[in-house]
């Protein structure tokens, strides 16, 4: 949201993880609301470690909990998996970067497969 925009992603984390706490109290911790914070955060997380340390731990796991909640409650092809397998993907390119061998080309496969899933599912929708 705003935060993002004006690069207070710091204090955007802040704010999605109370609003993920809120939300898990209140609703529980499979559903979509918080699929769609979970996302979010996930997103935030990508963007502060690229600029620092670049351990996106954090950020894949809120990214594939994301992907596990929507895929028990959308269809396959929905476009709400877009985001979090975009975000994954760009995560695990950077890793990617860094490795050498059949780890790099098993992670590049992987990015590729995810990228690929997120352009198809946005072709469908138009």
């Amino acid at each position: 949201g705003f935060l993002q925009r004006v690069d207070a992603v710091s204090e955007c984390k802040a704010t999605l993880e109370e609003a993920l706490g809120i939300r898990r109290t209140l609703l529980g911790k499979d559903n979509i609301p918080v699929a769609q914070v979970l996302s979010e955060l996930a997103y935030v997380n990508y963007r502060i470690q690229y600029g620092t340390l670049k351990n996106y731990d954090e950020g894949k796991k809120q990214a594939e909990e994301t992907i596990k909640i929507l895929s028990k409650s959308v269809a396959k092809n929905d476009i709400n998996l877009v985001s979090p397998q975009r975000t994954l993907a760009v995560m695990l390119q950077e890793q990617a970067i860094s490795q050498t061998g059949r780890s790099r080309e098993k992670m590049f496969k992987q990015v590729e497969e995810l990228h690929l899933f997120c352009v198809n599912t946005c072709k469908d929708q138009l």
